[in-house]
């Protein structure tokens, strides 16, 4: 029982470090970008050893594949809503837009270094594809969903009214960044869910 306890503790530890270097090197990528970002820097902002280090990533590409796909990981949460009545469109399309928002607002600087990454890497590519394209999936089935109930204008495709609504809502997310709960940051979300609504055919 001590022995398993004792690895338990051990794994644990390890899965906070992994995790600690990950959201450090998050950090350093996006103020630094890939090419000029080392080990070194990362370690050093996470402050564990290059031994540490390596424990858990083989190499800077190890450690920037991670970033990567927490990044998905993210963006695929903020499209989860199990808390929303699917069948309230103005709620679902409010709570979508403002999730997407944050995330991309929080982290639009390692974002734009993981798409120019993709431009090379092919692993990469795969991961940044999978973070775009799944939630525009699901934006491209609730657009259906609306059309279905007379809402959507017939004359835009859902892909291209995904495409629109998702445009729209990166440029608002560039805006400089303050705090979520901030009365700015509140305005500028209520303001791109009211241009999607509106490209949804639907009222405020």
């Amino acid at each position: 029982m001590a022995e398993w306890a004792t690895r338990t503790a051990r794994d644990r530890q390890g899965s906070e470090t992994r995790a600690l270097l990950v959201e450090k090197a998050t950090l350093v990528f996006a103020e630094r970008g890939y090419a000029n970002t080392t080990i070194a820097d990362i370690t050093e902002a996470s402050r564990v050893s290059r031994a540490t280090c390596y424990v858990y990533f083989a190499s800077k590409d190890d450690v920037f594949q991670a970033v990567a796909e927490r990044l998905r990981d993210l963006a695929l949460a903020a499209h989860e809503l199990p808390d929303v009545d699917a069948d309230d469109v103005v709620l679902v399309a409010r709570r979508a837009v403002r999730g997407f928002f944050e995330i991309y607002a929080a982290h639009a600087a390692v974002l734009r270094v993981i798409e120019h990454q993709a431009m090379v890497s092919p692993v990469i590519a795969e991961i940044w594809t999978e973070t775009r394209e799944r939630p525009l999936r699901r934006t491209v089935r609730f657009v259906e969903r609306v059309r279905a109930a007379g809402h959507a204008p017939l004359a835009i495709s859902p892909r291209a009214l995904a495409d629109a609504t998702f445009a729209v809502i990166a440029d608002f997310a560039h805006a400089p960044a303050t705090s979520s709960g901030s009365p700015r940051t509140r305005r500028t979300v209520e303001e791109a869910t009211a241009v999607c609504l509106a490209l949804l055919g639907l009222g405020p």
